[in-house]
């Protein structure tokens, strides 16, 4: 399976899990691990009335954290 942000493949989770993540809102169907963490994320913060600076931030503290992403 295709990202259908970036056209990446989609690798299998550490847990098995190959579906990707859910795209939205950034596009319509499943994205890769890659795109979830820095965009999509993003925009799902930007949407909840973060600021685009703030929602990067925590979307990259998260990823460190092992919050999403592998």
């Amino acid at each position: 399976m295709d990202c259908v942000i970036c056209s990446n493949k989609i690798y299998t989770d550490p847990n098995g899990w190959d579906g990707g993540h859910n795209a939205s809102p950034v596009a319509d169907g499943r994205c890769c691990a890659d795109c979830n963490d820095s965009l999509v994320m993003t925009a799902r913060y930007v949407a909840h009335g973060f600021t685009e600076n703030r929602a990067k931030a925590m979307a990259a503290n998260n990823r460190y954290n092992g919050v999403i992403g592998a």
